[in-house]
């Protein structure tokens, strides 16, 4: 995902807006296999700020991921925002002029932005995908996805260190 930026370079307050695509190899994360139903689809206004070059945008894609609990491939869209800045040169000690914004080297004519894109990506990822909110998950006991259909197992199942509470309340 290169971004040709020689049309505002060189003039401060220059901008262009951008949309671009690319198909993305499937990726691990967290022991897991990640696919892309579709295209990575990065829409992007580039500009010129005198010091540095200003990416902001947002980022679309479709993910197939194994829901947490029924194990179940689901896609899962993601639409997430994207904001970095580019500099030729990095002065020993200068700040960005944003807290928030992180800055990246580039020289020439042309900015890779796929690293960002991909950690992007990457940092948007749910800590645990869900099918549904309502999803039912696996049983315990013989990994019947409950939400196929329900087993015939005992779910009387009590935490061994509350086993004695129950014990006095039958007495």
């Amino acid at each position: 995902m290169e971004l040709d930026i020689s049309s505002i370079r060189y003039t401060e307050g220059a901008s262009f807006q951008t949309t671009i695509s690319k198909n993305c190899p499937p990726f691990e994360w967290a022991g897991e296999e990640i696919r892309f139903d579709q295209p990575v689809t990065a829409k992007l206004e580039l500009t010129n700020t005198g010091k540095l070059i200003l990416a902001e945008g947002h980022i679309e894609t479709v993910l197939v991921v194994a829901c947490s609990r029924c194990l179940e491939l689901f896609n899962l869209a993601l639409k997430v925002p994207f904001r970095m800045g580019y500099t030729e040169h990095q002065e020993q000690g200068a700040a960005s002029p944003d807290e928030d914004l992180e800055v990246r080297l580039f020289s020439g004519d042309v900015i890779d932005v796929t690293p960002d894109v991909e950690e992007t990506i990457l940092l948007s990822l749910p800590m645990k995908s869900l099918c549904s909110q309502d999803c039912r998950g696996l049983c315990a006991q013989c990994g019947q996805n409950l939400n196929v259909q329900a087993c015939d197992c005992e779910q009387d199942q009590i935490d061994p260190r509350l086993a004695v509470l129950r014990d006095f309340i039958k007495k």
